[in-house]
């Protein structure tokens, strides 16, 4: 657990403490602004990954305003590993560990449908459970569903290597396009537009996983070149694209012209942080010895799973 936290924050926070300092400075060099003194305000929560505590505001002014959402990832990963580690001693089997998660990313659900359909149809309340990390978190139970059932090998979960992966594949990318789209739908629409979005692209990871299992054409696709170098750079296009875009847009409005500007120097900053900031504490990461497929904890999975065989 230390190991997987310190593999966490070699991965993270340098290129976010990069990010938070160039943006407090740019704040700090006009400061007279609503801008630059909501961006003061959110760096420290930033930092402490509380970003997403407390906030109702949908229009934040703040150059750090996107944050919110690393808050509630990493929120998250202060609690499952701990969990996780209870449950696996506990010597629960891996079906009901699945059936933790599933239940919890259930509770996520129900809890953001209520919690949205139940109050009034304004800004300040979709604001007030947008942001919060038990209304969220059920995207990312269902990836650690996923890894549970690939890492586990149970007897029982073999059936998913006889999945149709292109269809699989397909249909959960056909789902994501049909909801993308949906710019202004009404309350529950745009409920059932969330939990689609999720399950969607958690049949898109399951394919691609499985794909790379069985070298499938969705495997062979997912390695253009254009892809993967968007892939390597994801966590610091995240970074940066914001304030790049805010203050493309606060000085063109939005616009052709503005995204003319927008893109190219978020691609560039993005390949600067990872060549300058994120590379070299990968390579540090990379010399630790590896979290992934860990010994102990796949000792345990194949121990359930073995004695899940035989009840």
């Amino acid at each position: 657990i230390r190991r997987f936290y310190y593999r966490r924050a070699l991965r993270l926070l340098p290129a976010l403490l990069v990010l938070v300092a160039a943006m407090a400075g740019l704040a700090l060099a006009y400061h007279h602004g609503e801008v630059s003194r909501a961006t003061l305000a959110m760096a420290p929560k930033t930092l402490l990954y509380v970003a997403n505590v407390g906030r109702t505001d949908v229009g934040d002014p703040s150059l750090l305003a996107h944050t919110w959402s690393l808050s509630i990832e990493e929120q998250f990963y202060l609690v499952w590993p701990l969990l996780l580690l209870l449950l696996l001693r506990s010597r629960l089997s891996v079906r009901t560990l699945v059936g933790v998660a599933l239940a919890f990313a259930g509770l996520t659900t129900v809890t953001r449908t209520v919690s949205y359909l139940t109050g009034p149809d304004t800004s300040e309340h979709f604001g007030r459970w947008y942001f919060r990390t038990d209304t969220k978190v059920d995207a990312l139970l269902l990836g650690c569903t996923i890894a549970l059932l690939l890492a586990s090998e149970l007897p029982g979960s073999r059936w998913i290597a006889r999945l149709p992966i292109g269809a699989i594949g397909l249909a959960s990318f056909l789902v994501l396009l049909a909801v993308v789209p949906w710019v202004n739908p009404g309350r529950t629409a745009f409920m059932v537009q969330m939990s689609a979005f999720r399950l969607a692209s958690a049949g898109l990871i399951l394919a691609f996983v499985l794909g790379r299992r069985s070298r499938s054409r969705l495997e062979r696709a997912f390695e253009m070149r254009w892809l993967r170098f968007t892939g390597v750079l994801s966590y610091s296009l995240y970074l940066w694209h914001f304030p790049v875009f805010a203050l493309a847009q606060h000085q063109f409005g939005r616009s052709l012209r503005s995204l003319v500007v927008e893109l190219p120097i978020t691609l560039l900053l993005a390949y600067g942080s990872y060549r300058l900031v994120e590379r070299p504490f990968l390579r540090a990461r990379e010399r630790l010895p590896s979290t992934h497929q860990e010994p102990a904890v796949r000792g345990e999975l194949a121990t359930l799973a073995e004695a899940g065989a035989t009840t």
